[in-house]
């Protein structure tokens, strides 16, 4: 009985030191468009990264890949379409951030940049975006849309391909 209580203590004092902040992943839809007279069944699916402490949500990116050959490329102003034309790789990005002094889009932007990415104004494809039903039904009105346009390849250090996002007490999450 003694060895079960030391068991017990023991588990609850190791779980009581475990970090509390972990990274969630996921997708979201947006099922169809309409610009002008054009309409369209494609989905734009974004690629999900959630950073929580503990239950809060402390900075979520959502992100894809954007080529001026998908119906949602419509939905970008003529110099914006110029600009992602211009890009070796072009992300649309929908960030949230619940508090900057501990995640903030600042170093967001800091992580890409390391791989050649450069934050861009995206308003015309923004409006659209905003204006889709699947913006409110997931309640996305208090995440900033931004483009992400790499206009030049960086060489990587490490073994790892692709891009990764590591923020100070999360573990590392592939963009």
């Amino acid at each position: 009985m003694k060895a079960l209580k030391l068991i017990l203590i023991s588990l609850l004092f190791s779980c009581a030191h475990q970090s509390n902040n972990f990274v969630k992943s996921g997708t979201y839809q947006f099922r169809g468009g309409v610009f002008e007279n054009e309409k369209w069944t494609e989905s734009l699916e974004f690629k999900r990264n959630s950073w929580f402490q503990e239950l809060t949500l402390v900075f979520e990116a959502l992100h894809v890949s954007l080529t001026s050959d998908s119906p949602f490329s419509k939905w970008l102003s003529p110099s914006e379409l110029m600009t992602v034309n211009s890009c070796l790789d072009f992300k649309v990005t929908l960030l949230y951030t619940w508090d900057s002094s501990r995640i903030s889009e600042g170093q967001f932007f800091e992580e890409l940049k390391t791989y050649g990415y450069e934050r861009i104004s995206l308003p015309e494809f923004s409006r659209h975006l905003r204006m889709h039903p699947s913006y409110e039904k997931l309640a996305l009105q208090r995440y900033h849309v931004y483009g992400l346009c790499q206009s030049r390849a960086i060489a990587s250090d490490t073994n790892k391909p692709g891009v990764k996002v590591n923020f100070p007490g999360y573990k590392e999450v592939a963009f």
